[in-house]
C-alpha cells in the first residue's frame, strides 16, 4: 500500500480535497480522502507528498512522427501551410520519424500526458507506440 498526498488533490468528478491523499494498492487507486484519514487507516503505508495531484492529461489529436519538423507559419492560409508540411515530411526518413515519435512521447510524459490519439502515416511508428508507457490509439 502506498499513499500519495498533496496540498490539493483534484479528482475532477468531485470537489478538490485540501490536504488530501489517495491510497494505491498494486497500481490501483483504492481510496480518496484526507491525508490524516488515510495515514490513520494505513499507518505502515509508504507516503509520497506533492503539491498537487490531478488526473493525467489526454492529447486526442497528435502527429508525433512529425514533431521534429521545423515550425512552419501559415501566412497564406491553411492550404499553403499543409503543402509545406507535406514537403517537409517527404524529407524525413523512417528512422527520423521514429526518433521524432520517441522524443514526442518523452515530452508528453514530462507534461503529464498519459494518453494519445495519434494520426500516423508511417507503420514503423506503431512500434514506438507499442513500446511506450502511454495509452495510445493510433489512426
Amino acid at each position: 500500500m502506498e499513499i500519495f498526498s498533496a496540498e490539493i488533490v483534484l479528482p475532477i468528478s468531485t470537489p478538490a480535497v485540501r490536504n488530501g491523499a489517495i491510497a494505491v494498492e498494486n497500481g490501483i487507486i483504492t481510496q480518496l480522502g484526507s491525508r490524516a484519514e488515510l495515514k490513520k487507516l494505513y499507518p505502515k503505508a509508504r507516503e509520497k507528498h506533492f503539491s498537487l495531484i490531478l488526473p493525467c492529461l489526454i492529447n486526442a489529436h497528435t502527429h508525433i512522427e512529425l514533431c521534429s519538423l521545423p515550425k512552419l507559419s501559415a501566412p497564406r492560409g491553411f492550404t499553403s501551410w499543409l503543402v509545406q508540411i507535406v514537403r517537409e515530411k517527404r524529407k524525413l526518413t523512417i528512422s527520423q520519424m521514429k526518433k521524432s515519435a520517441q522524443q514526442a512521447i518523452k515530452e508528453c510524459l514530462n507534461l503529464g500526458i498519459c494518453a494519445l490519439g495519434d494520426v500516423a502515416s508511417e507503420p514503423a511508428v506503431l512500434d514506438v507506440h507499442k513500446n511506450s508507457p502511454l495509452c495510445s490509439t493510433v489512426f
